[in-house]
């Protein structure tokens, strides 16, 4: 389980920043949206950490998206926004 969990981080990540660009937003807009530090934008998109289901929960509120569409495989083409 080790493993899959650690591909969902993985996917969070990538996810979080390639939604981010989609939407044309900086770091730092995305942080003043979520009234968060740029660093801590950046540490999410950088780093394969295990987040809790609010932190997901709340980067899909600021990146205008639904939760589940930050844990897909970016390899996949998913309709989920």
């Amino acid at each position: 389980m080790i493993d899959g969990t650690m591909a969902l981080a993985g996917n969070f990540r990538v996810n979080v920043r390639k939604r981010r660009q989609e939407l044309g937003l900086t770091q730092k807009a995305l942080a003043d949206r979520m009234g968060v530090s740029r660093a801590y934008v950046a540490q999410i998109e950088t780093e394969d950490q295990n987040r809790s289901l609010e932190v997901v929960d709340d980067f899909a509120k600021g990146l205008q998206c639904a939760a589940v569409a930050l844990l897909l495989n970016p390899e996949e083409e998913a309709a989920v926004v």
